[in-house]
C-alpha cells in the first residue's frame, strides 16, 4: 500500500501477495481456500459446482504455439510446415486443451486485439489429404519422425503436446514428446 497515492483513498487493498505454485498445487490451494486466484483453464471442471469459486474469464493476447527450427530439416521446407499446420484441428485443440477458452488464431502470433494483426478471411481447417500431398512433394511421402520438447510443468503445454502428437500421426508424422521442467525448457 502506498499512502501518498495520487487518488485519495486508493488503493483499497492493504497489500497484494503473489504466490507461485505448480499448476497442481494451485488447484489444491484454490479448492482449499488458501489462494483467491489461479489461471489454470484445465482446472475449470474441478471448480464447477463449488459455491466458493466463481470462474471469471478475460481475453488476453497470450498464445501457446509449436515452434520449429526452420534452419534444420525437415522444417526448413515450407511444405512440411504447411502440412503440419493442415493436420491441426484448431477448434478441437481449444476445446480439449483450453476448456473452450480461446480463439482460433490461424497460426498468427499476434492476437486480433492488436491493430497490426493481419487476420486472414478464412481459417485453416484440418485436411490430411492436402497435408500428405505436401509431405510427398517435400520428399517425405511416408512422413517423418521428430521430437517435440515442451515444458513438463507449465499448464497446458503437456496436454497440448499430446493432442498435437495425435493430430500429426494420421499424416505419418511421428512425434516423440520430450517433457522437461520449464526452467530447462525455456533456457534452451
Amino acid at each position: 500500500r502506498f499512502a501518498d497515492y495520487w487518488i485519495p483513498d486508493v488503493p483499497y487493498l492493504d497489500r497484494v501477495e503473489a504466490i507461485t505454485l505448480s499448476s497442481e498445487n494451485a488447484v489444491t490451494a484454490m479448492l482449499g481456500g488458501d489462494i483467491e486466484m489461479t489461471s489454470n483453464p484445465a482446472a475449470l471442471p474441478l471448480f464447477e459446482g463449488n459455491p466458493d469459486i466463481t470462474p471469471l474469464t478475460i481475453g488476453t493476447s497470450g498464445h501457446d504455439g509449436i515452434f520449429m527450427r526452420v534452419d534444420q530439416e525437415p522444417f526448413s521446407d515450407k511444405r512440411v510446415r504447411q502440412a503440419m499446420a493442415l493436420c491441426m484441428n484448431r477448434p478441437d485443440l481449444i476445446a480439449s486443451v483450453w476448456q473452450g477458452l480461446g480463439e482460433v488464431a490461424n497460426d498468427n502470433v499476434f492476437a486480433p486485439v492488436f491493430p497490426v494483426s493481419p487476420q486472414p478471411d478464412e481459417q485453416r481447417v484440418q485436411d490430411y489429404d492436402r497435408a500428405k500431398a505436401l509431405l510427398a512433394e517435400a520428399g517425405y511421402p511416408d512422413g517423418f519422425s521428430a521430437t517435440l520438447t515442451t515444458s513438463s510443468d507449465t499448464t497446458p503445454l503437456p496436454a497440448m503436446a499430446a493432442v498435437v502428437q495425435e493430430m500429426l500421426r494420421p499424416a505419418g508424422i511421428e512425434i516423440e514428446i520430450n517433457a522437461v521442467p520449464a526452467a530447462t525448457n525455456f533456457n534452451t
